[in-house]
């Protein structure tokens, strides 16, 4: 359901059990424009990308850990998000969004994170 409603253009998609902050990050999100999905759905997104990833080019060239982080970038997970999600700090994500980049042949971060929304299927709109 929540990947249709994603497809279809919704910038948020947020579990209604979810907590009182993360309503509040997810408002402040959309705010800048950015997609918001709750992490427990990026976390599914994330396990159902690994179970059957989709074609790119050149994911294959991607660490396991590199393609962990960009399926969490296509679900809409900000920097501070990915680093508390995979307990690491923010600058070795940094670090992954640039490999990353690099790899897979974006020229910066809006075609980064457009690319992994694609990636997972989850094209946002503009």
């Amino acid at each position: 359901m929540q990947e249709r409603a994603l497809r279809a253009g919704a910038s948020v998609y947020w579990m209604k059990t979810g907590p009182r902050e993360e309503l509040i990050h997810a408002i402040e999100t959309i705010v800048a424009g950015e997609l918001y999905v709750s992490p427990r759905i990026a976390l599914r997104a994330v396990h159902k990308v690994i179970e059957h990833p989709a074609a790119h080019p050149r994911t294959a060239d991607l660490t396991d850990r590199a393609l962990h982080v960009f399926a969490l970038i296509g679900a809409g997970l900000g920097t501070s998000r990915i680093a508390r999600e995979l307990g690491i700090s923010p600058r070795t994500v940094e670090t992954y969004f640039e490999h990353i980049k690099l790899k897979l042949g974006y020229s910066n971060s809006d075609a980064l994170h457009q690319g992994a929304r694609d990636w997972l299927g989850l094209s946002h709109r503009n």
